[in-house]
């Protein structure tokens, strides 16, 4: 079994998620890794992780929504093996060229990631980066064109595909059970940040030249992975993505106003779409909302029946849960596969497959193609509300429609 050496690049709000997966990998008996380097832009950043006892004190969660990985508890590499300490690293620059690593996972401010992970791909690594996977699809490409050119895998952490409901939903489609697809609804106004609250205490997540986008692309790109995932690939789109809050502060405990940010990307989206097969859709959220929030839950609509959150209902009267149904039709080799070693965390799926793609030489599910359709789907919407007009996401792949992109590449010198 080959040992893979892990780098952590960007000890932010996000890395508590991740440690749990490893850790609970380690658990599973999946002990073939080791995280040998933390990279962080201050040093105390990354002592925060690394061994229980010492570095800074965690710090407070963002969230106390129990559905929201960003408030998963805080842990440290030694509470998941304790017979290596990672070395610290200030520039990941340095790690890629003084550390003996196999595996990057990126989980730093979205622009930065297209520069990191082709670095990394060219030195030979094998790279995980959080979703979204880059600033705009031009830098989505390159990391996908590295990581063919050096034959190393490049994979997305697109937890909604390993979500457990979302693979169980996966399956009965792929059985045909609710007949041809013929619609798709996700729909959300409102969040634990309305209606004007910086999303997670991270100011980057409402600039543009930073993020990309707002909520088109922090939580669009969630939505149009579950929606191609379940429904095939999406032709074209038509959306509006307008700012409804023009400041959003940061608070105290006592709710005292310590930071405030003027946002030039989106907190809100509200698109149509057309799937290649023939279906269609409607994608929708805000971070926005004042004294009220309002949702449904997603739901996909066929010949035969639907699926509504976690319910399936047929024309013949079934009314079950996705998961007894599961249960009750699927062969044990398909539970295997959608659930190896019977893992139900969507993070510590992530990690696995990962895994499974590099120990086998293939594509991990959620792969950097996955993610550049995933992000080309996101930025159609804001292409949309740019053009005033339907956009094909064929055009945004391609390059073709770029207005809204565009002073995101020229900044980055991507054209």
């Amino acid at each position: 079994m080959v040992m893979l050496r892990i780098a952590l690049v960007g000890c932010g709000r996000i890395m508590p998620a991740h440690l749990h997966a490893y850790k609970a990998l380690w658990d599973l008996g999946v002990q073939n890794f080791r995280i040998v380097a933390l990279v962080a832009r201050k040093k105390e950043d990354a002592l925060r992780f690394r061994k229980r006892g010492e570095g800074p004190p965690p710090r407070p969660p963002v969230t106390t929504n129990p559905a929201d990985p960003l408030g998963k508890p805080h842990l440290y590499v030694s509470d998941i093996h304790d017979d290596v300490l990672p070395e610290i690293f200030t520039d990941w620059r340095e790690m890629l060229e003084r550390a003996e690593v196999d595996l990057v996972d990126i989980y730093t401010t979205v622009h930065t990631h297209h520069e990191i992970a082709v670095a990394a791909l060219r030195a030979g690594k094998h790279v995980q980066v959080e979703k979204p996977m880059a600033v705009s699809v031009r830098a989505g490409r390159l990391m996908v064109d590295a990581a063919k050119r050096n034959g190393r895998v490049l994979m997305v952490a697109e937890s909604v595909r390993y979500h457990p409901l979302n693979r169980m939903v996966r399956w009965v489609l792929e059985q045909g059970v609710i007949g041809d697809i013929q619609a798709f609804h996700a729909f959300s106004f409102g969040s634990d940040w309305s209606p004007d609250k910086v999303v997670a205490q991270t100011l980057w997540r409402h600039q543009k030249f930073l993020a990309g986008g707002g909520a088109t692309m922090d939580i669009g790109v969630h939505l149009w992975h579950l929606a191609r995932y379940w429904c095939g690939e999406v032709a074209e789109v038509f959306a509006y993505t307008p700012i409804l809050e023009p400041v959003r502060f940061l608070r105290d405990e006592r709710g005292n106003i310590v930071q405030q940010v003027h946002p030039d990307a989106d907190d809100t989206f509200l698109a149509l779409c057309r799937f290649e097969q023939g279906a269609y859709g409607l994608a929708s959220f805000s971070w926005g909302g004042h004294a009220g929030h309002i949702g449904a839950p997603t739901s996909v609509f066929g010949t035969k029946g639907c699926i509504i959150g976690d319910r399936l209902k047929l024309d013949d009267g079934t009314d079950v849960t996705v998961c007894e149904f599961l249960d009750a039709h699927a062969s044990d080799a398909d539970k295997e596969r959608l659930f190896p070693m019977g893992i139900q965390d969507a993070f510590t799926l992530e990690k696995w497959d990962w895994f499974r793609a590099i120990e086998q030489a293939t594509e991990a599910e959620a792969s950097g193609e996955e993610g550049l359709r995933d992000l080309a789907t996101a930025f159609a919407m804001c292409e949309s509300f740019v053009a005033r007009r339907p956009v094909q996401v064929a055009e945004v792949l391609s390059g073709q429609m770029d207005a809204y992109q565009r002073p995101i590449d020229e900044h980055y010198g991507l054209v």
